[in-house]
């Protein structure tokens, strides 16, 4: 599946593995789920033959979302066993995207001050990032993006926009740690105005 780093966002994951040996036989990969109700200890996944000093697949497996541990135990056609790779390798499953939605400020809101807050809620047990997109500069682009430590524990996520009087196209857009990315339904009109009326004339009869 596509994979960040020990992430991947696809359940189906095909193992690999390199192997040395003139009599080859075959491995066989082991999995454990690290936490949860469902956590198990050496569940055989599969059995495959390998080719000496070469790159060796194993049939895909399907995975749920969660943590895992893996191993590879390969043997050769005398029983030679080589079990010391892999018993650390961590990997993790994510296959559902962010959810994003836009709280604050309304969409074609209007702000007085020039420093806009947007005011967001992610659904995502691991968020990677945040990014805070913009047309200030008359094409659509970043405007800055924040990591999932620096938004504060209990006070939701906030981006601030500062630009000078106009309108403006805004949205967010977060991604988890598997490159998994969403974005808010639709953008948002906001239009800063930070000048007071100016009164030319006043006249009575």
């Amino acid at each position: 599946g596509s994979a960040t780093g020990n992430w991947t966002s696809n359940g189906n994951i095909t193992f690999r593995v390199n192997v040395t040996d003139r009599t080859a036989d075959s491995c066989v990969v082991y999995t454990n789920l690290t936490s949860g109700a469902g956590a198990m200890t050496n569940r055989s996944n599969v059995t495959f033959s390998y080719t000496d000093n070469a790159t060796s697949n194993s049939a895909a497996q399907v995975f749920a979302d969660g943590s895992y541990l893996w191993n590879v135990t390969c043997n050769d056609s005398a029983a030679n066993l080589d079990s010391t790779y892999g018993a650390t390798i961590n990997f993790n499953v994510d296959t559902v995207a962010p959810v994003v939605a836009i709280n604050k400020p309304l969409n074609k809101t209007f702000n007085s001050s020039g420093s806009v807050n947007i005011s967001f809620t992610v659904t995502e047990n691991n968020l990677d990032s945040c990014s805070l997109f913009t047309n200030e500069t008359g094409s659509w682009a970043l405007d800055h993006s924040a990591l999932a430590s620096e938004f504060t524990s209990g006070h939701g996520y906030n981006m601030t926009f500062t630009a000078s009087d106009g309108s403006y196209m805004v949205n967010v857009t977060c991604n988890d740690s598997a490159g998994r990315r969403n974005v808010n339904a639709s953008d948002y009109l906001i239009t800063i105005d930070t000048a007071a009326p100016i009164i030319n004339f006043i006249n009575m009869t």
